[in-house]
């Protein structure tokens, strides 16, 4: 088997709706789509609602619990939080429902939760799409009908790995491997809806994974005390195949006989995360092997990874070298074009790259200029030439042993954002600072607290912090407040973080009496990690109104067309920017599909 192109595109869910040119998207309709997950379920809809929850409901133990918790059911992370105090309940087994009344009755409750986070008493229709697995049967996917029925006036159920490849557009000869954690589903997609033939599911996924660390890790220390809740946090931050493995050591805390330890797992893990590999590769040869032998090499060069799983380090090289090609993380020197056409992209190796229809360049102006030279047309390269770039960013990340305790209340404790910038006024000083070159001396800053949305990115008890320090010049001539000297990134970044912490100690006091680790990162290592961040600007470019709506990068190549036929722009520089969601990459699609 030959398997030429992977896309791994990870946890694949946050996917709108957009109405084609000239049709409405009706005002009293709410569209719901749901991916119901053995572990983890995703709910989007039509009004820009995006919710990820566990798939856990819980109910109290007892009155006292009941009166504790105020509540008769608990959903997601609430359930877990308070699982000592609760009847905890998974409805899902293998991607479908457990057949049991009480299952069937809680999965009809969670559905009913997802749904109901989207506001649908302000719409007089909500329609639903909910994914099911690829080999579901009539009978689980009337299951997962019935349990939406009172929730919505209509539902269509479809298969996930389908929703992936329309998701993206792929819907012409292409592949999809999605692993999740109850099954692996396989479907090969030509064009319309997959039939029973089309699609297989194996239970070699997420949760076989994490079963077999637990007996991986107990067959090497007799006697270790390990659930599956801590097998899956283990997982999902250490995993990897041997086309990837560590620098160091993985080593975690858990009991051997009541005793707490900290041991090495680093071989336990990535026997657990192979143990899925021989199979999935077995499927997708049974699937191409069962198509049309005209179209065997299409579906080798248009295969997809994605799930939960998909996100195992190395697992793209391991099926490689089970018999495919996958190409990354190779330099690009050059576009080639010919008579005014890009053709090819030259690789640093020496390769050229053919391209079938199109070259899509997601950079920076300046570095598509570096791969393209003149284009001759001379607006057009002057105009790149003077593409005005925002300030930088400096970012920090932290390593707490508890949260931050936030002065204007509690609740702020789970929110995955909060803003730390006392007014516009101040907004725009801290500008005008960054754009003279300027530390600024009050930044605006973002704090992102991942934890609060998924406690299993930390032990127990810990959380993770990071903060954008927002604006800062990407080459420094002084400091606004006159107190920082230096004017390398490399000393003055060291200063600059203590700024910040100021000021968050302002909002949250006790943020460096709960700090365990910190990495401090300037915006000339933000651009030398990646050379789309241009002085560390992390917007691609102004939004100034010289620099968008029409003027994005200029007028006239908006929609991230180029003088170059067959050669494309996307990504944040072009029309609509930065923060939307993949919108240049959806319009960009849409033009080169002729829609």
């Amino acid at each position: 088997m030959e398997m030429q192109a992977i896309i791994n595109v990870g946890t694949l869910h946050k996917v709108k709706r957009y109405p084609k040119d000239g049709e409405p998207m009706a005002k009293d309709v709410l569209y719901i789509g749901i991916d119901l997950g053995t572990f983890r379920s995703v709910m989007v809809s039509s009004d820009s609602h995006e919710v990820e929850e566990l798939t856990v409901i819980g109910t109290p133990k007892d009155p006292i619990a009941r009166n504790f918790l105020k509540r008769d059911v608990l959903f997601g992370h609430e359930a877990l939080k308070n699982r000592l105090a609760l009847n905890l309940f998974r409805p899902l087994e293998l991607g479908v429902i457990k057949d049991t009344p009480e299952d069937r009755e809680f999965i009809a409750h969670f559905i009913t939760h997802l749904i109901g986070l989207s506001d649908p008493e302000e719409y007089d229709r909500v329609v639903a799409v909910i994914g099911a697995p690829a080999e579901a049967s009539h009978v689980d996917k009337t299951a997962i009908f019935d349990a939406a029925a009172g929730s919505v006036n209509s539902a269509m159920i479809i298969s996930e790995p389908f929703a992936v490849a329309y998701a993206l557009d792929m819907i012409n000869h292409t592949l999809v491997i999605d692993i999740g954690a109850g099954t692996t589903d396989l479907c090969r997609v030509y064009g319309t809806i997959p039939g029973p033939g089309d699609q297989m599911h194996t239970g070699y996924a997420g949760d076989y994974v994490d079963n077999g660390l637990i007996k991986e890790i107990q067959s090497k220390y007799n006697g270790a005390q390990i659930t599956k809740d801590m097998a899956r946090r283990w997982k999902e931050q250490y995993s990897f195949v041997s086309t990837d493995a560590p620098d160091e050591p993985i080593l975690v805390d858990f009991s051997i006989d009541g005793k707490a330890m900290t041991l090495d797992i680093t071989d336990c893990m990535q026997r657990a995360c192979e143990a899925i590999v021989d199979p999935i590769v077995e499927n997708v040869k049974k699937l191409i092997a069962g198509s049309n032998p005209e179209y065997h090499d299409e579906f080798r060069k248009n295969m997809v990874l994605a799930g939960g799983g998909s996100s195992i380090k190395g697992l793209v090289a391991l099926i490689e070298r089970k018999g495919g090609q996958v190409v990354c993380n190779a330099k690009v020197v050059e576009i080639l074009t010919e008579k005014g056409r890009a053709h090819s992209i030259l690789l640093e190796s020496g390769e050229a790259v053919q391209a079938k229809k199109a070259v899509i360049a997601n950079l920076a102006p300046s570095g598509l200029a570096r791969l393209t030279g003149e284009t001759g047309d001379k607006t057009f390269d002057l105009k790149i030439a003077k593409y005005e770039h925002a300030p930088g960013t400096m970012m920090i990340h932290l390593a707490l042993d508890g949260p931050l305790e936030w002065s204007a209340g509690k609740e702020l404790q789970s929110f995955a954002y909060v803003h730390i910038a006392p007014s516009l006024d101040q907004m725009a000083k801290t500008y005008t600072q960054a754009k003279a070159n300027l530390l600024p001396d009050e930044p605006v800053i973002v704090v992102g607290q991942p934890t609060a949305i998924d406690p299993s990115r930390a032990p127990d008890g810990h959380h993770i912090l990071w903060l954008q320090v927002r604006m800062v010049p990407g080459t420094i001539q002084g400091d606004a407040a006159g107190v920082i000297k230096a004017t390398d990134w490399e000393i003055a970044k060291i200063e600059m973080a203590e700024r910040a912490f100021d000021l968050i100690e302002a909002h949250a006091p006790g943020l460096r009496a709960k700090t365990i680790s910190s990495r401090v990162v300037g915006p000339n290592e933000l651009e030398a990690d990646n050379a789309n961040l241009v002085g560390g600007d992390q917007v691609c470019g102004s939004h100034h109104l010289s620099q968008h709506f029409l003027f994005r990068p200029m007028r006239g190549y908006a929609d991230g067309s180029t003088p170059i036929k067959n050669l494309h722009l996307t990504g944040a520089a072009v029309w609509p920017g930065a923060g939307t969601g993949a919108g240049a990459g959806f319009l960009l699609a849409q033009k080169l599909a002729g829609k």
